[in-house]
């Protein structure tokens, strides 16, 4: 028997993988991969390969630019490899200064 712990990831992964690349998809998956408190703490856009993450603060935006490759790599696991390459990370007050990384 397996643990659920361990079984559930690779049924998200299969649920996923059956289904066509859209925003929507991209956005659970981040959900998925950031957890709740990091998910409601940006807005998303998605396009090409390159997902686009404005943190709600600058202190957000350090901390998800932190955990930037972690991320990146949980999106990689449950949407497959090459869906999301790049994730670009700015923050609200960057908008209103004209600045983004």
């Amino acid at each position: 028997m397996e643990r659920i712990g361990s079984t559930a990831p690779s049924i998200l992964r299969s649920a996923l993988a059956t289904q066509p690349t859209t925003e929507g998809k991209v956005r659970f998956a981040w959900a998925l991969a950031a957890g709740p408190t990091g998910a409601r703490a940006a807005r998303l856009r998605y396009a090409d390969g390159t997902l686009r993450v404005e943190a709600r603060s600058a202190s957000w935006r350090r901390e998800l630019q932190r955990a930037r490759p972690v991320l990146l790599e949980r999106l990689s696991g449950l949407l497959g490899p090459g869906v999301v390459t790049r994730i670009v990370i700015t923050s609200e007050e960057d908008a209103g200064r004209g600045r983004g990384r």
